[in-house]
């Protein structure tokens, strides 16, 4: 415990800006949601293009509101993402991860920066993320993207972080847990239709349709990464969304319905594209497949 004094509440105070954890409502309002969501799928996407990259390469994503770049090296893992200019959000924020690679058993991956810089009452501030729960996930898809990147399997790997992140290893035989989250969904907030305004309660019911249909198809199931983050979303996030909405006075409340209301219908959009890149995932393994049965067929005709 001694070396980790500066933990303790009262010596944060003391400590320089990049040292000092940051304060989660940053990412929880829908902007937040909205940063570390894009930032996911921006991994995911290199993920699903690890076989065609280079050991360099510079990548970019961008909206109208996003901008994500990634500096890949043999060595590094180096992102900046930032809100643009057109964000609404009422704290910009630019998140910089600079992930060193592992090597070899003996060399294991560690990020060597973890922050958010943003401004505040006319103040620039920096706080460290590497404990943040918004971004253990994303830390996660870091270090799926470097063993995929050499080839190795993903679920032999941790990341050195202050707190390591470790690959929970379950056994077949249990219940997959984001079904078991979705069963508890539909029982607290689609279920209970008559405490909730109606749009949110359509929302809600239509977040549980599309999992529903998915959970039930046994040709588009979520890999694990998508699986945690739809637990995450139904276990912690709406929950803690609709209980603190419930908790406001009535004034507050109606302020608030149409930036809850959007929140969610991010979250549905967000499972509407994974379910999407599973039917292209599929759609590309039918086209290859035909590739090579076509190539094969004219071949032996030659003979």
């Amino acid at each position: 415990m001694a070396n980790r004094w500066f933990e303790h509440p009262w010596v944060e105070r003391f400590l320089p800006d990049h040292m000092r954890p940051v304060d989660d409502h940053i990412f929880s309002d829908s902007h937040g949601l909205f940063i570390v969501e894009e930032m996911e799928a921006a991994i995911d996407r290199v993920i699903a293009r690890a076989d065609e990259l280079r050991q360099s390469r510079r990548l970019k994503r961008e909206n109208e509101l996003f901008l994500f770049r990634m500096k890949l090296t043999a060595r590094r893992i180096r992102i900046t993402s930032f809100e643009k200019e057109r964000s609404q959000a009422a704290i910009q924020k630019t998140v910089t991860i600079d992930y060193v690679r592992s090597t070899d058993a003996h060399a294991p991956a560690f990020l060597r920066e973890a922050l958010v810089h943003y401004m505040k009452n006319g103040k620039m501030h920096a706080r460290n993320i590497e404990k943040s729960s918004y971004f253990q996930h994303i830390f996660r898809k870091l270090e799926v993207l470097d063993y995929t990147l050499q080839g190795r399997p993903p679920r032999d790997i941790q990341l050195q972080t202050a707190e390591p992140v470790h690959a929970e290893e379950v056994p077949e035989e249990e219940p997959v847990k984001w079904h078991q989250a979705l069963d508890r969904f539909h029982q607290h907030y689609v279920k209970q239709k008559n405490s909730l305004p109606a749009d949110i309660h359509q929302e809600l019911l239509q977040i549980d349709r599309e999992l529903e249909e998915l959970r039930s198809s046994p040709l588009l199931q979520f890999d694990v990464e998508d699986e945690y983050l739809v637990e995450r979303m139904l276990g912690r996030e709406i929950p803690d969304l609709i209980e603190t909405y419930r908790l406001l006075e009535p004034n507050h409340r109606n302020e608030q319905h149409g930036a809850l209301l959007q929140a969610l219908e991010a979250m549905r959009g967000r499972i509407s594209s994974m379910r999407m890149e599973q039917n292209d995932v599929h759609a590309r393994k039918m086209r290859q497949l035909l590739k090579i049965n076509e190539k094969r067929y004219r071949q032996e005709k030659k003979f």
